[in-house]
């Protein structure tokens, strides 16, 4: 991906995960860092927990605050795979994401692979390999 293509690509998946957390949580994240790597999207998100987390941790609830913050990875997290597939046209294949209570940050390092644009070997009954294209 050129250098363009790839700055581009990183602002329209910062503009895209800040809209999913204001249309999903109604949560104005503070800072959305986001960087493509070979294969690799690792973003770091600050400002994610929201006013009813922040209510739950100053009253000690650790667990219910865990709970909850789990709940809401688990819904925005197949929104941010769909956008970074739409986006940068890839498959994802790992989402690997963490959340800090305390700091307020999630950070995710997203695995993806390239849509299949090369010829695929087939193996002819007499053990030659042919190309085949896709």
């Amino acid at each position: 991906m050129e250098a363009s293509n790839l700055a581009l690509s990183e602002q329209l998946l910062c503009e895209g995960i800040q809209k999913i957390y204001t249309q999903q949580l109604e949560q104005q994240l503070i800072k959305i860092s986001c960087h493509i790597f070979d294969r690799i999207v690792v973003f770091i998100l600050e400002g994610v927990i929201t006013p009813p987390e922040h209510f739950l941790n100053r009253n000690n609830d650790v667990r219910l605050v865990s709970r909850v913050r789990g709940e809401l990875d688990r819904i925005i997290q197949p929104k941010i795979k769909d956008l970074i597939e739409k986006t940068i046209n890839v498959t994802v294949t790992d989402f690997l994401c963490d959340t800090a209570i305390d700091t307020d940050r999630t950070g995710a390092i997203v695995i993806f692979e390239f849509p299949s644009r090369t010829a695929s070997l087939k193996t002819s009954d007499d053990g030659t390999h042919n190309r085949k294209a896709l």
